[in-house]
């Protein structure tokens, strides 16, 4: 258990810096991203317009350094590379997260017990993401799925039993109906996000059937009372927003820590 929680800080370490590093716009508030977006947008397009008059009067002699120019505009508008990088490096420290629990703690709960690292590493980034915008990055919505996705398959290849397969399409399921019912929760209280319908999605998918009920538990009952809490002593107004992903990340640490895999 102590090689799951240190790989799980590590990896929760990590992928914090990393999505921090390449989208710096997720550590800071909300109104402050629209902002730089819509300066980084005038800025670019006006650099833009400015190039294409440079070149309809003088021809090109350098198409290097027009390249070069053009750097900051391909890289706000095409971001493609930094997201490839991003699942790149995600998938990198996923498959060092799994030859590390396989070598040190290999036992029967392995595939389980790198979802729960993988989710922990989720989890924590969302955490800090909605603290300071009140965003989580479809990104990390992407890159759990994705996870799971490996994950299952791999584990499908390895084990090829039909109990393999049921359990795969159980956890979807649940995911799936689990959604639904925050979903239309959404609709009659007022602070639940679409984001936070994926991430509890994601959860419930690399949790599973057999381990999501504790975590899901600890997670709603968490950040209601706290909703209820600040409500009612007057600290929140009902309009006001409450990051749901701190409340997911702690509710899923404590029963992981409590009840194990």
């Amino acid at each position: 258990m102590l090689v799951v929680i240190v790989s799980a800080a590590v990896f929760c370490a990590i992928s914090t810096f990393l999505l921090l590093w390449l989208y710096p716009r997720y550590s800071r508030p909300q109104g402050d991203i629209d902002d730089e977006l819509a300066i980084e947008r005038e800025t670019c397009e006006h650099e833009l317009n400015m190039q294409n008059a440079q070149v309809t009067l003088e021809a090109p002699k350098d198409h290097d350094t027009q390249n070069k120019s053009l750097s900051k505009v391909h890289t706000l508008l095409k971001p493609s590379r930094r997201l490839a990088l991003y699942i790149g490096l995600k998938y990198i420290l996923l498959c060092a997260t799994a030859i590390v629990l396989y070598l040190y703690d290999g036992d029967a709960d392995l595939f389980a017990e790198i979802k729960a690292v993988a989710l922990m590493s989720i989890l924590c980034v969302a955490a800090i993401t909605d603290l300071k915008s009140y965003r989580i990055p479809n990104l990390l919505i992407i890159v759990g799925i994705g996870y799971w996705l490996a994950l299952s398959l791999l584990e499908l290849l390895l084990f090829g039993a039909a109990l393999t397969m049921m359990s795969i399409i159980s956890d979807l399921v649940v995911a799936i109906v689990v959604g639904i019912l925050v979903f239309l929760l959404s609709l009659a209280v007022k602070g639940v996000g679409f984001g936070d319908i994926k991430l509890l999605f994601v959860m419930c998918l690399l949790l599973g059937m057999q381990h999501v009920w504790p975590p899901l538990f600890l997670t709603l009952f968490g950040s209601f009372a706290v909703a209820a809490f600040l409500l009612i002593s007057k600290k929140m107004a009902k309009k006001d927003m409450l990051p749901f992903a701190p409340f997911a990340m702690a509710g899923t640490g404590v029963a992981l820590l409590v009840m194990g895999l």
